[in-house]
């Protein structure tokens, strides 16, 4: 440390003054300023206490009280207010405080509250001393840290007009991926990362997450609080959440899952369809009574079932017959698909009836790309045309002749 005498400055006509330190029994006066320069350090070595000069406006010397470099203790720099430029000067009452022994900085002052202020904003202390946002439309937002709990609390609250309390990361710049990370790199037992929503309870609203593509569906996935807590999947075409979206997918607290607007549909013939075959004529059938058709897929007037993705498919189909008689040589049951024709085949009707009665059903998994058809055909060959397809007895209560299918995968 360099030691030189107050009337002997390191001052010269034509050069920037150099910081110096000077050695003193005794702490400066705002007198001190003549043979000083800004940035010059007072050490009063009597106390230990340390100054530096920060001004010498209108003849008076503001010396600002420090702790030298490497002590503990405490550094108190009268207090910095901004000015419309978000530069910082210096003030008397009050100030900003650092106690480096516990990483700990401390702002206070006579005022009834605190401003950081920067060239696009700045942040006030409320009446309960927490920051605030300042800026248009910001006034008494901010955020606060709780670390009075359990786990450190993160608070953002937003003033009106913002009523949701949105809290976006977003950049006007594209082209370039955001990314929102919680990690624990700590590869050890207890090292866990998470994303935790919660909502206060039963009267409250949906916890979830929603996705969106700008000009197309919402997606939203989360507890619908208002359907005994099923776990779901939505869409809307705006704004969607578990409980008012349409619903794709749900999962009850049980475990029982369901998929609302998955492809399928089952329907049975609802009247008897007379001497439709037994001479190799060809019945289309055509099951007129919809049980179920998620997706409005299946035509039940004229028993077309049209693809509407393509994926792998599983139908059923099930004939109840009546008056087939013993010279009925012959039965095939087909699926026809717009690709190609499924063939089922049976040798011999006659040879296994019931009186005159014969159930005959198959199922297929096939293939099929987005708007492709299925219809299902029978004939009986061998005999005469009188051959009865049997439809619901009762009225729909008991389902005989019966035509269903979904998709798969």
């Amino acid at each position: 440390m360099s030691v030189i005498p107050p009337d002997n400055p390191l001052s010269y006509v034509g050069k920037e003054p150099v910081a110096r330190d000077y050695i003193r029994r005794t702490d400066p006066t705002p007198q001190d300023f003549s043979s000083f320069d800004i940035g010059d350090t007072w050490i009063n070595i009597a106390s230990g206490n340390a100054f530096k000069l920060v001004s010498k406006a209108s003849g008076v010397a503001t010396w600002s009280e420090i702790t030298p470099a490497g002590a503990a203790g405490v550094i108190t720099i009268n207090t910095i207010a901004p000015d419309g430029a978000g530069d910082f000067t210096l003030t008397a009452g009050a100030g900003i405080t650092v106690t480096p022994g516990v990483n700990q900085v401390t702002i206070a002052a006579t005022a009834s509250a605190v401003t950081l202020q920067g060239d696009v904003g700045g942040m006030q202390t409320d009446a309960a001393g927490n920051f605030r946002l300042l800026g248009t439309n910001t006034t008494g937002s901010g955020i606060t840290i709780n670390s009075g709990a359990a786990s450190p609390i993160v608070e953002w609250a937003m003033a009106s007009p913002y009523s949701q309390a949105d809290f976006s990361f977003q950049s006007a710049a594209g082209g370039s991926l955001y990314t929102h990370r919680t990690a624990a790199f700590f590869n050890v037992a207890g090292s866990a990362a998470r994303n935790f929503i919660e909502v206060g309870g039963a009267a409250s609203d949906d916890p979830y997450t929603e996705y969106a593509v700008g000009g197309a569906n919402n997606y939203a996935t989360g507890i619908d609080n208002s359907d005994l807590d099923a776990y779901k999947l939505t869409t809307n075409t705006g704004p969607t959440d578990p409980s008012s979206g349409t619903e794709l997918w749900k999962m009850t607290q049980t475990g029982a899952r369901t998929m609302a607007q998955q492809p399928s549909f089952i329907a049975s013939l609802s009247a008897n369809a007379l001497n439709v075959t037994g001479d190799g004529s060809v019945y289309t059938l055509v099951a007129d009574n919809e049980l179920a058709d998620r997706g409005s897929d299946y035509d039940n007037a004229t028993g077309i079932f049209t693809a509407p993705v393509t994926g792998l498919y599983f139908f059923t189909v099930t004939f109840e017959c009546s008056q087939v008689a013993v010279t009925h040589t012959g039965c095939t049951i087909r699926l026809q698909t717009t690709p190609r024709r499924w063939l089922s085949n049976t040798h011999n009707p006659g040879a296994i009836i019931d009186g005159s009665g014969l159930t005959i059903s198959n199922s297929w998994m096939i293939p099929l790309s987005a708007t492709d058809t299925v219809t299902v055909e029978l004939d009986i060959t061998g005999g005469a045309l009188v051959v009865d397809v049997q439809g619901d007895i009762g009225g729909p209560t008991t389902t005989q002749t019966y035509f269903a299918g979904h998709l798969i995968a």
